[in-house]
Order: C-alpha cells, then sequence, then structure tokens
C-alpha cells in the first residue's frame, strides 16, 4: 500500500496501527476450513517468509541446501496448516530456488547468509518517529550497504515491472533515507526492489528487480519528502 494510492488507509496502518481487513497472515481461518488452492497474496506471503531466513538454507558459495530449504518450509506452511499440501510446497520451493540461482543472489552469498532480515527500525523525523521494517540489510562489494524488498507481486501488462517500480517510489526513497541515517559515513546508497516470480537460474538483474540509488544530498531530499506526507497523513487522522 502506498499513501498516494489510499491516503486514508494508509493512515490507519501505518500511522495508527491499524491493519486492513485484507492483511494476510500465516495463521490458518477461524472457521478450520481448508481451502488450499493457491492465492497470489497468500502464496507471497509464505515466499517471502521463506526468503526471510534465506540464511538457514543458502550457502555461502551460493548453493542450496535442499534438506534446509524443505525443512524451513514446512516449519512455515505448518503454521499455516498447508504443510500437507504439495502443490503449494512445489510453488514456494521453486521461486525461492530460482531466486538463489539468479546470478545476483549468488553474487551476493557470502554477504546475504550473514545479513540482518526483517530489520526493525525507529528513526526520528522532525517531531515525529518512523517505524519501518527492512527485509534485507546487505554489504555490497564495495562495502556499502544496501536495502533489499522481495515483491512477490503478479507481474501484469498492466502491471509491469517498470510500473511498480514506480508505484514502490516513495517507499524506496524512505528507505534509502533510513540508511542515510544508519550509516554517516556512506555516500551512495542502493534499495533494491527484487520481483520473485520473474526470477529464474539465468535471469540478469534487469528481467527481474528494480534499483534506485541515491547521493546523500538526494537522501536528505528524500527526507523532506517524507515530512511534507506525515503532514498530510496528520491533516487526514
Amino acid at each position: 500500500m502506498v499513501f498516494e494510492d489510499n491516503p486514508k488507509d494508509f493512515t490507519l496502518l501505518y500511522r495508527l496501527g491499524l491493519a486492513s481487513e485484507k492483511t494476510p497472515t500465516l495463521v490458518p481461518p477461524a472457521d478450520g476450513s481448508r481451502n488450499d488452492s493457491i492465492s497470489g497474496t497468500l502464496l507471497g506471503t509464505y515466499v517471502h517468509e521463506v526468503l526471510s531466513r534465506l540464511g538457514k538454507w543458502l550457502t555461502a558459495d551460493g548453493e542450496v541446501v535442499e534438506s534446509a530449504l524443505d525443512e524451513v518450509i514446512t516449519e512455515i506452511l505448518a503454521t499455516a496448516e498447508r504443510h500437507t499440501n504439495e502443490e503449494i510446497t512445489r510453488a514456494v520451493r521453486l521461486q525461492c530456488t530460482n531466486i538463489a540461482s539468479t546470478e545476483l543472489v549468488r553474487k551476493f552469498a557470502g554477504n546475504l547468509i550473514n545479513s540482518k532480515q526483517e530489520y526493525e527500525l525507529l528513526l526520528p523525523i522532525g517531531v515525529d518517529f518512523l517505524t519501518g521494517v527492512l527485509d534485507v540489510l546487505v554489504q555490497n562489494t564495495r562495502g556499502d550497504w544496501e536495502i533489499w524488498d522481495w515483491k512477490t507481486n503478479k507481474i501484469t501488462p498492466e502491471k509491469g515491472i517498470d510500473v511498480l517500480f514506480e508505484h514502490y517510489r516513495l517507499q524506496l526513497e524512505c528507505y534509502i533515507f533510513f540508511a542515510a541515517q544508519l550509516f554517516p559515513q556512506q555516500e551512495h546508497f542502493t534499495a533494491r526492489l527484487l520481483f520473485s516470480r520473474l526470477a529464474h537460474p539465468a535471469a540478469s538483474k534487469e528481467e527481474w528487480t528494480r534499483t534506485l540509488t541515491a547521493t546523500r544530498k538526494q537522501a536528505q531530499d528524500f527526507g523532506e519528502t517524507i515530512l511534507r506526507r506525515i503532514e498530510r497523513m496528520k491533516e487526514i487522522g
């Protein structure tokens, strides 16, 4: 969800902490039903959870430890009481192994296994505080810290990767602003969107990822943009 699409719901969720009714979770349905057809949203939730534990099933050489991956998938699906569904297991496994097999992930593997996953932040901005959870905070070959954000969206002709990149641009700007506060000695910043459904072993970075880069000055400008959004949220809330 982004502010421009739905200011009221965005404010309820991110300022007041009130989740939308449609927010997916791993908790099984309260009525005990077992509709195991793979919803895109639920599949994305499961894939995201497995990727958040990437350090448990990926080696520093970029190899997938099959038994460890299967164990993680089973544990996550068991939480949702879908661990016996082979179709869901296969679909989650395929996306995760495709991602692990890409040139980008293999290049970063040594740093990814020791990266910060689901990294929670609470940073002051003006008289307020900005909270967030970064999917991955990882160092690149230059020693600079990057922020990676896994996206499990379904890619369609109407919502292709470039359209989604613009949709999430403000989110990436927030991430870069975060990084500039966390790493005051760093001068260049990178935030990546990684679209899990487009990943495959031969995929180039351009096929399945989009990147926003910025200087420290640009990161400061992003902070000013965020402050203006916060003021608008206060008016709504």
